[in-house]
């Protein structure tokens, strides 16, 4: 699957939890979840051009640049963030799932 694949799944996959989370809270969050989405591509627009111009992905731009120990800092950060990321999806899914379970419209879920 191409990276980019991944990051349009991943990234619907998120959304959907967002807009059910908002559901669940009268999508007073909303603005959040649109200020995180603008924030997001414009973070993927600024790594497409950092690869278009210099060949190379960003961690390899980190390691190049900085030095061993704080790539390594900038990789455990990296990690930490998308274990955060994966935790939270997880959360909000069983939020949303229990949520419509309450309010009787468990979306065919049990």
């Amino acid at each position: 699957m191409c990276a980019h694949t991944h990051f349009a799944l991943a990234y619907t996959s998120i959304l959907s939890i967002f807009f059910q989370g908002g559901a669940l809270y009268n999508y007073g969050l909303l603005s959040v979840v649109l200020c995180s989405s603008l924030l997001a591509v414009f973070l993927q627009v600024l790594t497409v051009k950092l690869g278009i111009a210099t060949k190379r992905d960003l961690a390899q731009m980190c390691a190049e640049v900085y030095s061993t120990r704080f790539s390594m800092f900038l990789w455990m950060t990296a990690e930490i963030a998308i274990a955060a990321c994966d935790l939270a999806e997880v959360i909000g899914r069983e939020g949303g799932r229990e949520g419509g379970r309450e309010r009787g419209r468990g979306m065919g879920m049990r």
